[in-house]
């Protein structure tokens, strides 16, 4: 990535969890985690300054949608 290089990343979180997912179909299991928005910020801006964050909430019991536009310190 160039110097004062922007790009976007989009994940999910809203709350802490991170482990094996034990109900998922592929084999070997998939390790995901997930942040909330405070601790994710707090870890992204030790790299990145934060250009911009947007949580989109999805319908449900299910995690929110973090898009960001990063800049490389």
């Amino acid at each position: 990535m160039k110097e004062d290089g922007l790009f976007y990343l989009g994940t999910y979180g809203g709350f802490d969890s991170e482990g094996i997912w034990e109900n998922d179909s592929y084999n070997p299991k998939r390790f995901f985690a997930f942040y909330k928005e405070s601790e994710l910020k707090e870890i992204i801006s030790e790299v990145f300054t934060i250009e911009s964050f947007r949580t989109l909430p999805i319908d449900g019991e299910g995690p929110d949608y973090y898009g960001m536009i990063l800049r490389k310190k």
